[in-house]
């Protein structure tokens, strides 16, 4: 037999889903910003920019192309932004403390 859910159930099972995704999203970011680290000490000991605007629109549509779903073009571009702003203040850093 199916019980019915309360809303108030649902909803703690979603948001239990939800829960659980923004552990992966974190910890896969958190893994990105790693590699990013490590492209700041590159760029710094080779005397490269910080910015690099050509890889930024790169990444852009390369995730606007694969993205399925409910996501719109311009809410990947705004997130893609906020990691790039990120990667970019990461690489900074990293490059002023670079051996």
């Amino acid at each position: 037999m199916n019980a019915i859910q309360t809303p108030a159930a649902l909803l703690a099972g979603y948001r239990q889903q939800i829960d659980a995704l923004d552990e992966r999203l974190f910890t896969l970011l958190s893994e990105r910003m790693a590699i990013v680290k490590k492209v700041g000490r590159v760029k710094a000991s080779s005397g490269q920019a910080i910015a690099d605007p050509v890889r930024e629109a790169q990444v852009r549509e390369r995730l606007k192309e694969r993205t399925q779903g409910l996501l719109a073009p311009w809410h990947v571009e705004e997130l893609a932004a906020i990691i790039i702003r990120i990667s970019r203040d990461i690489q900074e850093e990293s490059a002023q403390h670079h051996d």
